[in-house]
């Protein structure tokens, strides 16, 4: 199947899987008591199956309704969970559907720990009230007790597939985020440069492989997926890497979810997971364009001042080196109505070599700017909220 047709149908299956309660989301109004509780943690094994479905039925407990209050006296004997690599379950389900690709189902049967784990978030369930309107992902489908079937986001929101009845319980998901992670860590996850980074190919020019890049690129997942065509079918490669035991990973310009990974006699697909909502061909597009217009800080000795109206201060060697290494890998960008004369509003300017990065001291001003040598400006992202904050404790600012 050509690629075009491929992004075509993901496209939708997302759209699906955002709008329509039967496929994974729905408009969910809920009621019920609330209460609050503590959650532990600790480790376990699971095991994985490739089954299909997970057999979803009808829930029958509390004469067919799932409330807050159910939730929160419920005693888990058993617990399983069905989740998909990169994909809810079930955009999953609908791109399984359409024959060309196969991602895998993986199931968790989880053992005592894991189910206490769980377990010990159950009394900080609350409901979601009738005026709360909410686009349900299901990242996770559950079953617990063998009849009960639930679905989950990956952030705080769960819900009765059968009347989607929702709760909200952060901890509850975090848990079975915590579950999911370790056993595709252990179990599914590839580690492509763990025998290191030969060189980096991105449009035909090379990108410099510097600690921080190895760093970055180690922090994002693969996963195996099986794809019926050639990988020369599949798209424009837009880098290469060529790493330390012989293979090489090739990147696609059109569609960032995939990569090829190929050895002397072997090649497959690997599914790639965002870090920190950027995609791994965003990442090295930003890198390579930051190199070759000198972005960012040029030397690691560098000084950072940080300068807040009448005073100025020198970070320390920790916060300068965080300070330089994320402008390295900011994402820079120019228009021609962004003039040296732009209203910044009040700001923590950061002298960096020869160019500024600015702070709005105003918390609704979510804007940020670097200044280069020659007084262009440009728009940039935020430093990580770690590194902000303590600026702005440097400068004596509460926000």
């Amino acid at each position: 199947m050509k690629k075009f047709s491929i992004k075509r149908f993901m496209a939708t299956a997302g759209a699906i899987g955002l709008t329509l309660g039967c496929v994974g989301c729905g408009i969910a109004p809920s009621t019920g008591g609330s209460s609050s509780g503590s959650s532990s943690s600790s480790s376990g094994s699971s095991s994985n199956s490739s089954s299909s479905s997970s057999g979803h039925t009808s829930n029958n407990h509390n004469n067919g309704k799932i409330d807050a209050d159910y939730m929160k006296n419920l005693t888990i004997d058993s617990m399983t969970i069905y989740f998909y690599d990169g994909y809810n379950y079930s955009t999953a389900e609908a791109i399984n559907s359409f024959g060309d690709i196969t991602l895998s189902e993986y199931v968790i049967d989880l053992d005592e720990d894991q189910i206490q784990r769980v377990q010990d978030t159950l009394t900080d369930i609350k409901p979601v009230g009738d005026d709360y309107f909410i686009a349900l992902l299901d990242e996770y489908k559950i079953c617990i007790n063998g009849d009960i079937y639930l679905s989950c986001d990956a952030y705080r929101y769960l819900w009765d597939d059968e009347s989607l009845v929702t709760f909200s319980d952060e901890e509850f998901n975090n848990v079975v985020n915590d579950i999911a992670t370790e056993y595709m860590q252990n179990n599914v996850f590839i580690a492509p440069f763990e025998n290191g980074i030969d060189f980096i190919i991105h449009d035909g020019d090379s990108i410099e492989i510097t600690d921080e890049v190895v760093s970055k690129l180690g922090e994002y997942s693969f996963s195996r997926v099986e794809i019926e065509t050639d990988y020369s079918e599949y798209g424009e490669i837009s880098d290469v890497i060529t790493l330390g035991d012989g293979n090489v990973l090739l990147l696609f310009a059109d569609d960032d979810n995939y990569g090829y990974l190929d050895g002397s006699d072997y090649g497959f697909y690997v599914i790639m997971n965002d870090v920190d909502m950027r995609s791994l061909v965003e990442y090295l597009e930003i890198v390579y364009n930051n190199q070759q217009n000198n972005f960012g800080a040029a030397y690691d000795y560098s000084p950072v001042i940080i300068n807040c109206g009448d005073k100025s201060y020198c970070a320390d060697d920790e916060l300068a080196e965080s300070i330089k290494a994320e402008t390295r890998e900011m994402e820079y960008k120019q228009y021609d109505w962004l003039s040296g004369n732009y209203e910044m509003e009040e700001s923590i300017e950061i002298s960096i070599d020869d160019g500024f990065y600015y702070i709005p001291v105003d918390p609704s001003y979510l804007n940020r700017y670097y200044k280069a040598a020659d007084g262009s400006l440009y728009f940039v992202e935020p430093f990580s909220q770690a590194v902000e904050n303590s600026i702005f404790e440097m400068c004596g600012i509460t926000r």
